[in-house]
């Protein structure tokens, strides 16, 4: 879906009131951009997708406060919107790495799994 200036001028105020259906407008029409941005940084569809659905929601918390910069609506929001999307995406790696690494103790992937046998992992599966 392509907006025009006056289009996505009209979409951004709606979504600086909060309104779901102008939100919804905005994330169709951006959509496919920010999940190219976000495969670049995951190799799993499903995560590109997570990093692009918390950029958004960065976007509709946060857009009351701020004001496009230039002239060019158009270019000033999708250059804002492709730093919160690669922000988020950086977030999302360094919480997922953090998450490896304190589950791991610091051991690899691989060394987990041969360290654990089945029956340890039936019980830990119990425990949580």
């Amino acid at each position: 879906m392509y907006l025009n200036h006056s289009r996505l001028k009209k979409i951004l105020s709606g979504c600086r009131l909060n309104k779901r259906p102008a939100q919804k407008v905005l994330h169709h029409a951006y959509f496919d951009y920010t999940m190219s941005i976000a495969l670049g940084y995951s190799s799993n569809y499903d995560d590109a997708v997570e990093m692009t659905n918390d950029a958004f929601l960065k976007i509709f918390k946060h857009i009351k406060n701020g004001e496009l910069r230039y002239e060019n609506i158009i270019a000033s929001f999708v250059a804002c919107l492709r730093v919160i999307v690669i922000c988020s995406c950086i977030d999302h790696v360094k919480a997922f790495n953090k998450k490896e690494v304190i589950a791991g103790q610091g051991f690899s992937h691989a060394e987990i799994v041969e360290r654990l046998n089945i029956s340890e992992g039936l019980e830990l599966g119990r425990n949580l």
